[in-house]
């Protein structure tokens, strides 16, 4: 595998017309029906549905963004997370996991979650929580990258990865 990972605001894809037009069609159209997410944002995701570029920036302000994974090039992917602040800290909470159908059950998911949390470290973020409660599949994400990760502690209770050097990424 040779992926890479991008996020979207935060690295400027936004004039990227493959990347754009894949965060249109397929991050921004899914959202879980009675999710959190859509809760939270139902009025803003009325308003703007018809002008992509308009609801982009709304979420980009409420600290959401999206890595987009890549394999040699090509889309494979998406991690959606938002950015969470606290006592003069950063740290990420990714929500959403989504692989294209023709990758599916290859073995992406932790590949990809390891370059995510590279991502984050790059940017100055001590912690991640993979997902909001017990998802069973956010814990297996957990387990694997405390497998394949050297300076990072996993939490497997609460699904926080915290960075333990955080000046330097966490290397395989």
């Amino acid at each position: 595998m040779n992926l890479e990972g991008k996020l979207f605001i935060r690295e400027r894809l936004i004039n990227d017309n493959s990347a754009r037009n894949y965060v249109i069609k397929t991050v921004l159209n899914d959202i879980d029906q009675g999710s959190e997410f859509e809760q939270r944002n139902s009025d803003l995701i009325k308003t703007n549905s018809s002008n992509p570029a308009e609801y982009m920036k709304q979420l980009a302000q409420q600290g959401y963004d999206v890595m987009i994974g890549y394999e040699n090039e090509k889309i494979i992917g998406h991690m959606v997370f938002q950015e969470h602040k606290s006592s003069c800290r950063k740290n990420w909470q990714i929500f959403r996991i989504y692989t294209i159908l023709e990758k599916r059950g290859q073995g992406y998911t932790i590949p990809l979650s390891v370059e995510f949390l590279k991502k984050a470290c790059q940017h100055g973020i001590t912690k991640v929580r993979l997902g909001g409660g017990k998802n069973p599949i956010m814990s297996k994400i957990a387990e694997g990258v405390k497998m394949q990760l050297k300076n990072i502690e996993v939490d497997l209770d609460s699904l926080w990865v915290t960075f333990t050097t955080p000046q330097n990424p966490p290397s395989p």
